[in-house]
């Protein structure tokens, strides 16, 4: 709002660069908050009572490749909550392993298609988010087997 008064306070308004700009800044700004304020509105709190049952946003799932026995751990997070510094990957419920995991359990078994192949994992734990640090860092390093040609 400053940049605005501030490029408004330099005369000439009908040819002001500094402040058509200043206003499309604002604008975008603006279009950045209503769209927050929306949703915010639509959040809804996640009770995390107990061990969770079936895999949605808010649930650290622990799953084993079945062709390699190498362990990778999720958090299924919505892209707002997104945390790129913590040890375990993220997926969102839109992404192909969070559609793959979403309402499944522990014992499930899924495939992933990854360019040239599918892997298949088993769910074998399931865990609220926020109680353990884990291992992995990136959706896409899933933990390739040595039989994979690329």
């Amino acid at each position: 709002m400053g940049e605005v008064r501030e490029a408004a306070s330099e005369g000439d308004l009908s040819e002001n660069a500094g402040l058509d700009a200043a206003k499309r800044t604002l604008g975008l700004v603006e279009a950045q908050i209503r769209h927050l304020e929306r949703r915010l509105a639509d959040a809804e709190i996640v009770e995390q009572d107990g061990q969770p049952e079936r895999i949605d946003v808010g649930v650290i799932v622990t799953l084993e490749d079945l062709d390699t026995s190498a362990v990778v751990r999720y958090r299924i997070t919505d892209s707002m909550e997104m945390d790129l510094s913590s040890p375990v990957k993220t997926a969102t419920p839109n992404s192909p392993i969070g559609l793959a995991l979403l309402g499944r359990g522990i014992g499930d078994e899924i495939v992933i298609q990854r360019h040239t192949r599918a892997q298949r994992f088993r769910i074998i734990a399931l865990e609220w988010d926020g109680a353990e640090p884990s291992l992995s860092t990136s959706e896409d390093e899933i933990p390739q087997s040595s039989t994979d040609a690329r």
